[in-house]
Formats: structure tokens, C-alpha cells, sequence
């Protein structure tokens, strides 16, 4: 559990993780100095504000990469990469391999699993009910405005 400050900045980060705020505007918002917003936060996560930010775009780019369709380009631009080659850069540090690798190779363990999972039609013990069955799992998505179906 962080402290009510670190609290209130992870709240604020959150917030704003796809715009392109600086920590200016963090620190304008929180209403405390950047020296001590920094200081604090990377005390408590031990990670510095952007090693934080930059993380959490980067698992956002993987849930982008492995649920929808778009390019990796729009992906690396919506999760405020300067260029595709910063973006891939960055994520391969993170995942250990390039995007378009880890999509195709977790997509296809995804859908190895969803086969092995489809030849078992119920869990003993368990009944499934609902006014909507074949809709749980299914969340949407919103990206610049535009709203996809996952799953």
C-alpha cells in the first residue's frame, strides 16, 4: 500500500497515461514540488515517474497487440512512442522480443488454449446462467474514440 501522495500520483499517472502530459503538468495537478513528488515516488514504487509511465503504456501496448488488430505503427503512436523503432526498442527490452513476434506467438498460444478449452463444455459442479452466456469474457476497448469488442 503507498502512501496517500504516492497514491494520489499513481491515480494521476493512470489518469493520463496516453496523453502527452510532462511532469510539469503532473506537478501542477498534485499540487506538491517535482523535487518531492519524485523523490517520494521512486522511495516507495523504485521506479522513477517515467520508468513508470513508460511500463505501464508498454502493458498497455500488449493488451492492444494481443486483442485488436490495429498496426503496431498506431500502436506505438497511441502509446506516445516518438516512432515505431523507439516503441519496438522499448518493448523488446521489456518482453525480450519484438512486437510483432510476441503477437503472433501469444495469439497462437491463446488460441491453443481456447481449443483445448472449447472440447471441455462444462465444469462439474458449476452451472453457467445469465440473461447473456455466450457474452461473458467479451469487454470493449476504446482507443481515440473508437470502441472494439474483445475476445
Amino acid at each position: 500500500m503507498y502512501s496517500e501522495i504516492v497514491q494520489k500520483i499513481v491515480d494521476t499517472l493512470e489518469e493520463n497515461l496516453l496523453t502527452t502530459w510532462q511532469l510539469e503538468h503532473y506537478v501542477e495537478k498534485i499540487g506538491y514540488s517535482k523535487f518531492y513528488l519524485t523523490r517520494q515516488f521512486k522511495k516507495e514504487t523504485s521506479l522513477t515517474i517515467g520508468e513508470y509511465i513508460r511500463k505501464r503504456r508498454l502493458a498497455i501496448s500488449d493488451f492492444l497487440l494481443l486483442h485488436t488488430d490495429y498496426k503496431i505503427l498506431d500502436i506505438s503512436f497511441e502509446c506516445q512512442f516518438q516512432s515505431q523503432e523507439a516503441f519496438t526498442r522499448a518493448f523488446k527490452e521489456l518482453y525480450r522480443m519484438p512486437p510483432g513476434k510476441y503477437r503472433n506467438m501469444m495469439r497462437s498460444l491463446y488460441q491453443k488454449e481456447e481449443n483445448e478449452m472449447d472440447t471441455v463444455n462444462e465444469v462439474k459442479g458449476w452451472i453457467l446462467t445469465g440473461t447473456n452466456p455466450s457474452l461473458y469474457g467479451k469487454a470493449l476497448f476504446c482507443v481515440s474514440g473508437r470502441y472494439d469488442l474483445l475476445f
